[in-house]
């Protein structure tokens, strides 16, 4: 995926509304797998296993977007269509034949019939997932009304973008998408950046696209605040525009209608100072570990536990909060949970010389010596030169019988974690047919 550029904008619309017929479409179709589910028709130029899989992918992220929007999915009269390509040059080929060109991103096929409407993609890797919910939230969305707000539909496909399948579960589970943060709150420090909510809530895409990374940021925040604000005079702003939307409505017209029914009530001056102070308490993933970090050292453990769990919902697969997670409840003396928490740590990436190291000295500490030796042991194999060293004195104090308090390494055992990358765009844009 490459970074938004205003320059690119125009080559790289969405949405193409279209109005084409049945056999052209029909007479240009390679051959497909395909599987239904409840709600949704997957086809697949590979194996049908492969379709059967996306089609149930799709249903559990139709359960999702319905958690949110409160639609009636027994109100659709056909199944929503989603075609993958597995290879760019195919999926290049098919949208040449039906609308002259190629698009490096999903498109959403949009026809005088709706029965024939179809969201096509093809398979780019790493992003696939995040692009395959951002669009097929737009569809979802689309499908029941055709002509939303601009920044409904992509603030709220941003928000979601992040969730994943859970296959063991056979359900789709919300993760936090906090790419525009960092974005958001430059351009809300600078002040002129931000676009006011009045012209926000009435951007066209040619509007969006002249200031495109500020309209992401914006509208994501914007959900975010509305749906998660400790106000619920503001939560139910998001459920009045939801359910305010008209089938039958242009885009302007649910404009007036959501600004009527649900910003209608509101200060604009309060609600700006509100939604700012807002998006700078959201702490990203890092903000959360330093902070973590900060509380621990100054042996506030509650708080650092609960920093640490918080930055867990971010991200799982960081073995950061989970080591320092060991560190307290060895502090704790709860050294069972200690040796747990380190494990996952390992499980995690955590470096094998940390953390052999740590769970030596929480056997040590529990007075369980040969299991100590045999974990000390381990670290002189795995970082000689690093933590061996240390490893090797405590083994000397175990075989001399000469316990002495210690505690496995804090602050300069583990690197600062990483800022996350900037935001990127699949090259998807705001519906240019809207």
């Amino acid at each position: 995926m490459k970074r938004v550029t205003h320059s690119g904008v125009a080559k790289t619309a969405l949405i193409i509304s279209l109005l084409l017929t049945a056999g052209t479409l029909l007479a240009q179709a390679p051959e497909f797998s395909q599987a239904g589910s409840d709600y949704y028709r997957a086809f697949y130029t590979g194996p049908v296993s492969r379709a059967q899989n996306l089609a149930r992918q799709l249903d559990a992220y139709g359960e999702l977007f319905e958690e949110y929007l409160h639609f009636e999915r027994t109100g659709l009269k056909e199944k929503l269509k989603v075609r993958i390509f597995s290879d760019r040059e195919s999926y290049a080929g098919y949208l040449e034949k039906i609308i002259g060109e190629p698009r490096d991103s999903f498109v959403y096929l949009q026809y005088s019939d709706p029965g024939m409407n179809e969201l096509v993609g093809y398979e780019t890797g790493p992003g696939f997932e995040s692009s395959l919910v951002h669009h097929s939230f737009i569809q979802y969305l689309k499908s029941f009304v055709p002509h939303p707000p601009l920044w409904l539909q992509k603030g709220m496909a941003i928000y979601l973008e992040n969730s994943r399948y859970v296959p063991e579960q056979d359900r789709a589970e919300y993760r936090e998408n906090l790419a525009w943060l960092k974005s958001l709150k430059t351009y809300i420090a600078l002040e002129s950046e931000v676009i006011p909510v009045s012209i926000l809530l009435t951007m066209d895409v040619a509007a969006a696209n002249s200031r495109i990374e500020s309209f992401y940021a914006q509208s994501w925040g914007l959900i975010h605040f509305l749906l998660n604000s400790g106000d619920k005079e503001y939560n139910r702003i998001i459920w009045d525009t939801l359910s305010s939307l008209k089938k039958d409505a242009s885009r302007q017209e649910n404009e007036t209608i959501v600004i009527e029914k649900g910003f209608g009530w509101v200060d604009k001056d309060r609600f700006l100072e509100d939604f700012e102070e807002y998006v700078r308490n959201i702490k990203t993933f890092p903000e959360l570990v330093q902070e973590g970090i900060v509380a621990y050292n100054r042996e506030d453990y509650t708080t650092a536990e609960e920093l640490f769990t918080r930055s867990l919902e971010l991200r799982q697969n960081h073995y950061i909060p989970y080591y320092y997670l060991g560190l307290i409840e060895y502090a704790r003396q709860d050294y069972s949970a200690s040796d747990n928490y380190y494990q996952l740590a390992m499980d995690r990436g955590g470096a094998a010389g940390l953390i052999y190291y740590a769970r030596g000295i929480t056997a040590y500490s529990a007075r369980r010596d040969d299991e100590a030796k045999e974990l000390l042991s381990y670290v002189i194999e795995e970082d000689p030169e690093g933590y061996g060293v240390k490893a090797r004195e405590l083994l000397t104090r175990l075989e001399t019988d000469e316990p002495e308090k210690t505690a496995p390494d804090g602050e300069e055992a583990v690197q600062d974690p990483e800022e996350p990358d900037d935001p990127v765009s699949d090259e998807s844009e705001p519906d240019a047919g809207a």
